[in-house]
């Protein structure tokens, strides 16, 4: 239930990334943040720098926080 919760919460973030392969790497690296927290952060934080430009980044961040907030 929590997994789908945060999948649901994850693919209305992602929304903001246009390209499809972008977005789908978007939605497995923050649902599995949201899911496993902390133990994670580092490693998912770090595959983000890697996949998304800095643009994109931001309008993530943004996204999640408009979310959240």
């Amino acid at each position: 239930m929590i997994e789908l919760m945060a999948r649901e919460t994850a693919r209305k973030v992602c929304a903001v990334i246009k390209e499809d392969s972008k977005k789908t790497i978007c939605v497995e690296l923050l649902t599995k943040i949201l899911v496993q927290g902390d133990s994670v952060k580092d490693e998912v934080r770090e595959e983000i720098r890697k996949v998304f430009t800095e643009e994109e980044r931001k309008l993530l961040k943004e996204e999640l926080a408009r979310l959240m907030g």
